[in-house]
């Protein structure tokens, strides 16, 4: 197997948010530190993609990964083809800062399901019959043809995922997939995860 890379992608000023979402705290930090935290456990090394407007809020040590100009303003897909440049003998397992009920037990079911057989693997929400892209492993062997749909101008992560038979990984807690994109939801988020940590 490739090795694997952790790569959390942190996004832009969300409009219906407000404010940065990979900045939210819901674990007493930051949200990219947690899933920096997280992905420790399971990569060989974790790199936080952003914007160049987004590098001075790190400190140093954290390795971040900032879009190639040539893929920049692109969405998600810009962090995997940039990623593919400075490590291109390796696999991506691409997070997303927006998913705060996402544990350590659910990331080792992605990992864990890993094979040679297998171009790509996601998180599938059952509920709307999607992948979760930003949720997911992209094996080295498929990464040339997600260069060349760039150059096709096909950005879609999630119709990359269909094109090349991703391995469906159904959550064993379909809470741990829900993305918070809101005030209102993060106000509720916060909230479950109050009442889950006072039962701990």
């Amino acid at each position: 197997m490739h090795p694997l890379i952790g790569i959390i992608a942190l996004g832009g000023k969300s409009e219906r948010m407000g404010t940065d979402k990979s900045m939210l705290q819901y674990h007493g930090k930051a949200q990219w530190q947690y899933v920096f935290d997280l992905l420790l456990n399971l990569c060989d090394a974790v790199v936080v993609s952003c914007n160049r407007s987004q590098e001075s809020n790190f400190p140093s040590g954290i390795p971040v990964l900032i879009d190639a100009p040539e893929f920049e303003n692109n969405g998600p897909i810009a962090a995997l083809l940039t990623a593919t440049k400075k490590f291109p003998d390796a696999s991506f397992l691409l997070i997303g800062c927006d998913y705060p009920f996402l544990k350590l037990d659910e990331l080792k079911l992605l990992v864990q399901s890993r094979n040679e057989s297998v171009n790509g693997l996601a998180f599938y929400n059952e509920a709307v019959k999607v992948y979760e892209p930003l949720l997911a492993i992209y094996e080295q062997p498929v990464l040339n043809k997600l260069q060349v749909n760039f150059a096709a101008g096909k950005l879609s992560l999630q119709h990359f995922l269909i094109e090349i038979n991703a391995l469906k990984i159904i959550p064993k807690n379909k809470t741990s997939i829900r993305s918070i994109d809101t005030k209102n939801e993060l106000l509720n988020a916060k909230e479950k995860l109050r009442k889950l940590n006072s039962k701990n």
